[in-house]
């Protein structure tokens, strides 16, 4: 009977914690997946409107691949600035 109250209470506070650490790494890195998102879309556009088209490009000859590299800028970007 005691042992099942305190794994309830210990199950609260692991909830209560993992909540906490989900809201803080929603805040701290944020803006990081925001611009993750608006670099890959610029990277999908930079390859639709200026890419390689016979492919000897690494990076720009593929869709895929543009907004890959885009997404990794991005959050390199966001990561830089949550540091300040």
């Amino acid at each position: 009977m005691y042992s099942d109250t305190v794994n309830g209470k210990l199950q609260l506070q692991y909830e209560f914690i993992k909540k906490q650490m989900i809201q803080q790494f929603y805040h701290t890195y944020k803006l990081s997946f925001i611009l993750s998102l608006i670099f890959g879309l610029m990277g999908f556009l930079y390859w639709y409107f200026i890419g390689c088209s016979n492919g000897t490009c690494a990076i720009t000859s593929s869709p895929i691949n543009s907004s890959i590299y885009g997404m990794i800028m991005g959050f390199i970007l966001g990561i830089k600035n949550n540091k300040k």
